[in-house]
């Protein structure tokens, strides 16, 4: 698996190996560990089971980004 430079990036791009059951069993775990510790690849994780879902056309997806769009726009520069 490639590996990103940023521990960050990293993360992420293990989250996604995760979702598509590409990731060794030492990276399974570490992941995981990841995962249970950290706010922010927890939301990585739901915004990945989120896309699938949605890609996959699954019912009953209801979804309001509003708060997380406003929130984003307020953090860009002016």
């Amino acid at each position: 698996m490639r590996r990103p430079t940023r521990d960050g990036d990293d993360m992420k791009t293990r989250i996604s190996a995760l979702m598509d059951g590409e990731l060794e069993s030492h990276e399974i775990a570490e992941t995981l560990r990841a995962l249970r510790h950290s706010p922010e690849m927890r939301s990585e994780w739901c915004d990945g089971q989120l896309i699938g879902a949605a890609l996959r056309h699954e019912r009953g997806l209801e979804v309001d980004v509003t708060a997380r769009v406003m929130a984003a726009i307020d953090m860009e520069p002016t």
